[in-house]
């Protein structure tokens, strides 16, 4: 192992203790860690090379920081032996299970992007303090005591350092990848892409991969002269060089399942040359075994948190109480006492105009989301919401017997208690067929947590004070252009809104004001449309026959085809118009996320989705509201 007087030599003897202490990385109580993960001449120089996997060691339960700058993702590949994330300017690693596993940091974005990798080991105990690095990066002493504060790389003053450059070396890369064979499914295809992105060639170079139990090696598959130790299981490659940024190098083979009941099997491939580089690819997770879930996901994969309020007694049984409850539910409407309503009742102008503007604060944000799963066959499925303590909170299905197919559950947040509070869910799917195979998946959905509307301001009618509780959201409504006044300045916030003025506000607020002109003259088709102010004429005829929601037209009349436009819209009516306002037919951004097993393949709206190792995945798609989401999916192994 290199030492640090190697990479430092300090041109102030005086200072020689302080840069010692910026140049190291103390434990902190918690563990070890290489101090800066790369030479002080990297430091130096600010180069952007991805950095050579390095080794930290940590004791189950424990946690270690360090300290990296411009990180914009951390990604653990196995958060049951170790997590990690980023917090005040330190990337934390956190020990849970003992074990080895790869934790991945990307620094800044672009061209300028620098990719670190951490294999961490997770230990029983506290790791010793002789903790074994890769050859070049900086060893580390342990100092001080618990409360000793980590020193950050912004610590390191490199200008006060003449720099000696440590010696170019290789830096060897690898990553796998696996498919089902085009022309036979039941053998795997798996390809190793590997390189050298360093400065320095890689001299006898061996890429090795060893197979599990479970499989058999396909006799003379592997390509450019691979050869199968069938004592150790191992495949090996050797190389004699591997130039110096020569990268996109492939090799691949296939394995076939010793048993067809065989479950899903782990795998990894190494990398390392004569100089002791080594690399260790990303862990691979496949199965032979025609999985009965084929994919799971949610859309979109965030909602809107519920609102836990009195339900309203005096709307029980009545057509309207589904709309009242569920605008309740989002924080719309308000009773006019504790589990009251009052549905018959006028609404007036004010209370109208600040239900509308709710509406429209939701944005893009729904209230329910769409759990989509799909089976390969008959099988018997669960299904359930869990909080982060992996409890369950809401179960959706429990031992349900399903046909193989799409099928769809939906969640609007509701727990066993009330509604749930705003955080991250996990959604748990799993699926046993005829045969006793069991496939689990899951996903995560986003309690999103409601922002009250809280405008500020006074309108310009003379007839609204600055203390009315309703100013505020007079203000912004005029500001909006979806209100207007008398002639004499005046609103009559207490009035009673006619049915034309609520229908002229709405269509105001889908944003159809545009189309005013053009169906200026349009009959509504109500039979009483010449009792309809001119005015008003073209808000009835775009509400009735132009804009449309995901249930039907923006406005109804009688069931004999009235309109009745001076006749004062009712509570629960106006609740009614106020949800067709939020299901308004739109084209909106929805974020979908979920999980599919390896070998198949997902599309969602002839949109394929690209998966992770682990077939997580999130894609965003931009539909219409009254459109239908298309899933297609193939399972490529039967």
């Amino acid at each position: 192992m290199m030492h640090t007087s190697a990479f430092l030599r300090r041109s102030h003897p005086a200072r020689t203790s302080a840069l010692l202490l910026a140049g190291i990385l103390a434990a902190g109580g918690y563990g070890l860690l290489p101090g800066g993960f790369a030479p002080a001449s990297v430091y130096a120089q600010g180069a952007a090379n991805e950095a050579a996997l390095q080794i930290l060691r940590v004791e189950r339960g424990g946690r270690i920081a360090v300290p990296l700058k411009g990180v914009t993702r951390v990604v653990p590949v196995d958060e049951d032996i170790a997590r990690g994330r980023y917090d005040n300017g330190q990337v934390l690693i956190e020990g849970i299970t003992t074990g080895i596993t790869i934790i991945e940091v990307e620094q800044g974005t672009g061209v300028g992007m620098i990719t670190r990798q951490f294999e961490v080991e997770v230990l029983d105990s506290r790791p010793a303090e002789d903790v074994t690095l890769l050859e070049g990066t900086i060893p580390i002493p342990t100092i001080g005591t618990p409360d000793t504060p980590t020193i950050g790389e912004g610590d390191l003053e490199i200008e006060d350092m003449e720099v000696v450059e440590g010696p170019a070396r290789a830096q060897l890369t690898a990553s796998l990848s696996v498919e089902p064979a085009e022309d036979n499914p039941s053998q795997a295809l798996f390809t190793i892409t590997y390189g050298n992105g360093g400065r320095m060639d890689a001299s006898d170079v061996v890429l090795r991969y060893t197979l599990d139990d479970s499989v058999s090696y396909i006799t003379n598959s592997a390509t450019r002269g691979g050869e199968f130790n069938s004592g150790r299981r191992e495949l090996s490659w050797r190389f004699d060089e591997i130039r110096a940024n020569t990268l996109g190098q492939t090799v691949s083979f296939r394995v076939a399942a010793l048993n067809t009941d065989s479950d899903r099997f782990f795998s990894y491939a190494t990398i390392e040359d004569a100089s002791g580089a080594q690399a260790k690819s990303n862990s691979l997770e496949y199965s032979f075994v025609a999985s009965p879930l084929l994919t799971v996901f949610a859309l979109p994969d965030r909602i809107i948190e519920g609102r836990n309020a009195p339900i309203m007694v005096d709307v029980r049984g009545t057509d309207y109480q589904a709309a009242i409850d569920r605008l309740q539910k989002i924080g719309v409407l308000i009773g006019t006492g504790p589990g009251v309503y009052n549905p018959a009742d006028p609404t007036h102008r004010s209370a109208y105009t600040v239900m509308i503007l709710r509406a429209l604060n939701l944005r893009d944000l729904r209230d329910k989301a769409a759990i989509r799963f799909v089976l390969s066959r008959r099988s018997v499925v669960t299904l359930d919401i869990r909080n982060s303590d992996g409890r369950i909170i809401a179960p959706l299905l429990t031992r349900a017997t399903r046909e193989g197919g799409e099928h769809t559950m939906l969640w609007n947040g509701r727990t066993k208690t009330g509604f749930a509070a705003p955080g991250r869910y996990s959604y748990v799917c799993s699926a046993r067929d005829a045969k006793g195979v069991v496939t689990s998946l899951k996903g995560y959905i986003n309690v999103i947590p409601q922002t009250p509307l809280q405008p500020s301001g006074r309108p310009s009618f003379v007839d609204v004070r600055s203390t009315d509780w309703y100013a505020g959201f007079l203000s912004l409504a005029e500001r909006q252009g979806l209100i207007e006044g008398y002639p004499n300045k005046q609103f009559r916030p207490l009035k009673p809104i006619n049915r034309e003025e609520a229908t002229a506000i709405i269509v105001r607020a889908i944003g159809l004001e545009d189309l005013t002109k053009r169906y200026a003259n349009k009959d509504s088709g109500f039979l009483d449309d010449h009792q309809v102010s001119g005015w008003a004429k073209p808000y009835v005829y775009i509400a009735s026959a132009v804009a449309k929601t995901s249930s039907g037209d923006l406005i109804v009349g009688s069931p004999n085809n009235m309109y009745n436009p001076m006749r004062s819209l009712r509570r629960d009516e106006a609740a009614l118009v106020v949800q067709r306002l939020v299901d308004k037919e739109t084209n909106r951004k929805l974020y979908v996320s979920g999980q599919m097993v390896p070998g198949t393949i997902v599309s969602i709206n002839s949109k394929n989705v690209q998966a992770a190792d682990d077939g997580t995945f999130s894609l965003v798609i931009e539909q219409n509201t009254s459109a239908a989401t298309n899933v297609a999916v193939i399972d490529r192994r039967r």
